[in-house]
């Protein structure tokens, strides 16, 4: 879904989500340290079936700190499958790395996610001795 600014996607959002609960979901991992699908899956499915408005994954509570590129991807992809359109999934597109940020956004909307949850920059630069002013970043939008 393409918005005109992010003030539209943020409307966007507010209405869809206002009142309504967000499932945040762990993912899972094998015993060899590989993302376990069908675990990944179910998960999505519970949320849907306990009557979560969207779905939020790759965030702090889903390890995307400690997953590669072609990890977080596989989630989304494995997650907007299972949804199939039944409630919005809102990918986590953070990254230390601008480019890999961008290649998040882009992968998350071309798979079918609605709403981005990115992070952008991941740290944020404070300058003073109290560090109570962030230094914009200069970031353009995509």
């Amino acid at each position: 879904m393409k918005y005109g600014s992010k003030k539209e996607a943020r409307k966007w959002a507010m209405q869809a989500l206002r009142g309504g609960i967000v499932g945040t979901i762990p993912t899972p991992w094998d015993e060899y340290g590989e993302i376990h699908e069908q675990d990944l899956r179910n998960l999505v499915r519970y949320v849907i079936d306990t009557k979560n408005d969207a779905i939020f994954i790759c965030g702090n509570v889903g390890e995307f700190f400690s997953m590669t590129i072609a990890e977080r991807k596989k989630v989304a992809e494995i997650v907007i499958d299972e949804v199939q359109g039944e409630i919005p999934v809102i990918v986590q597109t953070a990254h230390n790395v601008a480019k890999d940020c961008v290649d998040l956004c882009r992968h998350a909307e071309r798979e079918g996610s609605r709403p981005g949850g990115d992070n952008f920059p991941l740290f944020s630069v404070f300058v003073g001795s109290s560090g109570d002013r962030m230094v914009a970043s200069g970031v353009q939008p995509v």
